[in-house]
């Protein structure tokens, strides 16, 4: 049984939801009146007045509802070979720090999109 739904985002096609954590990840289209999630981010209007929103959507980082809320995980942090935990570490507020190959907590995926341009509803 997934449990409850984080994160609901409106995009071009309509909203997904994301849920989550301890191990997994699951997202799905949903219609506006099946949403569960209590954090609603429309980016939407951002995405449409964009020259390129594949782009815009590919070169930001992932969210990753495995991380604890707050932190930040480069590609190969915490791998064998590299130093730092699957954890990730704590972001340190700079957006210019994320990259399209790190995966974030659901505090700094919502930062990132609202730094997008993105509402929160």
């Amino acid at each position: 049984m997934r449990e409850q739904a984080r994160l609901a985002i409106k995009g071009l096609v309509g909203w997904t939801e994301y849920g989550g954590g301890e191990g997994y990840t699951w997202h799905g289209s949903r219609d506006e009146d099946e949403l569960t999630a209590p954090i609603r981010i429309d980016k939407s209007g951002p995405l449409a007045r964009s020259n390129n929103p594949v782009r815009d959507i590919w070169t930001q980082p992932n969210l990753d509802l495995n991380l604890p809320d707050g932190n930040v995980r480069n590609l190969c942090e915490g791998c064998v070979g590299f130093q730092g935990t699957t954890r990730g570490h704590p972001w340190d507020g700079d957006l210019e720090s994320l990259r399209s190959t790190d995966s974030v907590g659901l505090d700094v995926y919502v930062s990132m999109l609202i730094s997008y341009g993105a509402v929160r509803l």
